[in-house]
């Protein structure tokens, strides 16, 4: 016989676009809600298969069959061509991608710090919150010996921590497995792991120092608004010292470049050696043609250059030092106003979160691992831990919860439609503007005139990149107001989701709220000795304005008169009194 489950906690997710699809009903894919007879349009936000708007007519739902009365509602979406930043994820996404290096797509602090963390998350979750809080001091204990070289200290910790993650894995394993339940954390465990997170998420360098791990430099990320992310180039000095060192960055700007650098996995954080010896290799591979006929062209003039070449050794050397002189001037710090920002879409974004979670999968699982509604495991995947930060599908909400207004012959929408309508049009628009480029691709590939149709690919891919960024800009904004109206860059905009529920307006204090009726008041609970724990002390004066119907029986008949005795200014006492003649033979008469 199965054992007697129980609740052990309450957690919030997002839903993921599977999720979105899966509890949807039909996919919202026109801008236009009633036709020319004021019929819902298919496909349209009031489409008849998401229920019934109104009692009037006697409309059945064809999903669920009832009538409106009956009629739960049911869930649409919207399919998206384009990732939206999550607006109530929108500041953890800029926070997290300023503490990522973009060389080795890893966290900026060191390896070893990270994994310290990881281990003082696992032991609180094992319940063993003391020696979470201790490991500190646990990793620092030299056995006894106060004269140890930097190696040793090393190894000895690496040991301790080894020990703590094998302990740990183990732990999860089990748990996994259904061996054994997890831990119940207390309001204290729960507290110092909060605390943690916290240190940790706190003590990672400015985003203008460079990465603990590679010593690159990466470039400075800027959020404007509640929509764009710009990035800000980085400084001459920067650039040098990355060129140096052998850590340039590059551009994210296709899914195979994500791949790759998923694959090198452990070798982007070589040492500077390593990674200058790697560097020369490859250039010495891609020259080596060149080379071969650089070689047979020099050999039949070798006799005439020799003596020339060897005589003017001193020349070109002092001309080499007057140019690394003049270089060295010319080189001068740029400042920030003269750095180039660039607009950073999206689903470059995306690539990035997808790089710095498939390498930090366990530290950021453990950060946000009740972000993702449908995981069970304790570490989430690289998808799941892009998902909750962008959204690619928007659920619409059940006909009954946006009605419209009918005022004489007019129809008005609900305000949240203003967003919808606004989100299909804008994405039919990106997805034309993105169909005619691909059109434009396909003709200028079948084309002769090679020089021609390279410029006209060129100017068609720049006019719809900016066309498609603008449109792109907009998509996020309508996506922000739809959720919160608050973020919104016009004034006085039409009320979002987080409008119609907050406040004393919204749905829940609205509907739920008490009122100022009879038998009831509102008054401020002070504890009190003198009264027990299902009992709630009132104000006298309260007590003796509320009144609440009894009935007289013979039980109760001599209370009742000693109420009537003490009338209204008397606590306990009786305001009114009604007498009911039911019959002769159970009439009570009532002496005062």
């Amino acid at each position: 016989m199965a054992s007697s489950s129980e609740i052990t906690g309450v957690s919030f997710g997002f839903y993921d676009p599977k999720d979105v699809r899966a509890m949807s009903v039909k996919e919202i894919n026109v801008s236009l809600t009633f036709d020319e007879l004021g019929e819902p349009i298919p496909g349209g936000l009031y489409d008849p298969a998401l229920g019934p708007t109104s009692v009037r007519g006697g409309a059945i739902c064809p999903t669920c069959h009832l009538n409106y009365r009956s009629c739960p509602g049911h869930v649409g979406h919207i399919n998206m061509s384009v990732p939206v930043y999550n607006p109530l994820t929108f500041d953890a996404l800029v926070k997290l991608l300023k503490f990522k290096c973009g060389f080795c797509h890893r966290l900026k602090r060191k390896e070893f710090d990270v994994r310290k963390f990881i281990c003082k998350i696992g032991l609180i979750d094992m319940g063993k919150w003391k020696q979470g809080l201790e490991l500190e001091q646990y990793l620092v204990e030299c056995n006894g010996e106060f004269s140890e070289d930097k190696q040793t200290v090393i190894s000895r910790q690496e040991k301790k921590i080894k020990k703590y993650e094998k302990e740990i894995s183990k732990y999860q394993t089990n748990v996994m497995s259904g061996n054994r339940s997890p831990i119940v954390l207390h309001t204290h465990e729960r507290q110092t792991r909060q605390n943690i997170i916290k240190t940790f998420m706190s003590n990672f360098p400015h985003p203008s120092r460079k990465c603990e791990n590679c010593q690159a430099f990466s470039p400075i990320l800027r959020k404007d608004g509640h929509t764009k992310v710009f990035e800000l180039e980085l400084s001459d000095s920067n650039k040098n010292k990355n060129e140096m060192n052998c850590t340039v960055i590059k551009a994210l700007d296709s899914e195979q470049k994500v791949h790759a650098a998923m694959k090198e996995s452990r070798g982007l954080l070589r040492t500077k050696e390593e990674r200058t010896t790697a560097a020369l290799n490859a250039e010495m591979e891609q020259s080596s043609d060149d080379d071969s006929d650089s070689d047979s062209d020099s050999g039949s003039g070798s006799g005439s250059g020799s003596d020339s070449g060897s005589g003017s050794d001193g020349s070109t050397s002092e001309s080499e030092d007057e140019e690394g002189t003049g270089l060295g001037q010319r080189q001068k710090r740029t400042s920030i106003k003269e750095r180039k920002e660039t607009y950073v879409a999206p689903s470059q974004v995306q690539r990035h979160l997808r790089l710095l979670w498939h390498f930090e999968s366990k530290a950021l699982s453990l950060i946000w691992r009740y972000a993702s509604k449908g995981s069970t495991s304790s570490e989430l995947t690289s998808q799941q831990g892009v998902d909750f930060f962008f959204m690619s599908t928007i659920p619409v909400c059940p006909s009954r919860f946006r009605p419209p207004n009918n005022m004489g012959d007019m129809q008005i929408e609900h305000p949240l439609n203003i967003y919808l309508k606004k989100i299909i049009k804008v994405n039919d628009e990106m997805e034309a503007i993105s169909g005619v480029a691909q059109k434009s691709k396909k003709k200028n590939s079948g084309s002769d005139d090679s020089d021609d149709s390279e410029e006209e690919e060129e100017e068609v891919e720049m006019k719809s990149s900016s066309d498609l960024a603008k449109l792109w800009i907009d998509l996020q904004e309508n996506v922000n107001c739809l959720l919160d109206s608050s973020k919104s860059s016009t004034p006085e905009p039409p009320q979002g989701v987080r409008q119609v529920l907050e406040k004393k307006e919204g749905l829940f204090r609205r509907n739920m709220m008490g009122k100022r009726v009879n038998f009831a008041c509102r008054s401020v609970i002070s504890p009190d000795p003198y009264i027990d724990t299902h009992e709630v002390g009132l104000p006298l004066r309260f007590a003796k304005k509320l009144t609440f119907p009894e009935p007289v029986t013979p039980f109760n008949f001599d209370s009742m008169r000693q109420m009537v005795v003490n009338g209204s200014d008397v606590h306990p006492g009786r305001c009114t009194f009604f007498c009911f003649f039911v019959g002769v033979d159970k009439l009570w008469v009532l002496t005062l």
